[in-house]
């Protein structure tokens, strides 16, 4: 199957994740990703630069700022707009 199924999927994923108030890790991005692609049937995300890299097609593909707010050793990324959506459902 090709990767840009998978990368459509983990695009809105993401996208839910980063308009809420919260502001979510690289790691419990790739977590996220994981559940929703095993209830899918489609193979799991294995680096976690692939979250990176569909942090940066979300900005470059819908105009938007993905805030990354370093907390100690710790990245957290967040939406510039909280509560709007940039991919549709």
């Amino acid at each position: 199957m090709p990767n840009t199924k998978n990368a459509l999927v983990r695009q809105q994923v993401i996208d839910s994740l980063l308009k809420t108030e919260r502001g979510y890790s690289t790691q419990e991005l790739a977590d996220a990703c994981n559940h929703k692609l095993d209830i899918l049937g489609l193979p799991r995300v294995t680096a976690l630069n692939t979250i990176r890299d569909d942090i940066r097609a979300i900005e470059s593909s819908y105009h938007t700022l993905v805030e990354e707010v370093k907390i100690g050793r710790n990245k957290r990324y967040l939406c510039g707009f909280v509560g709007q959506s940039r991919t549709k459902t």
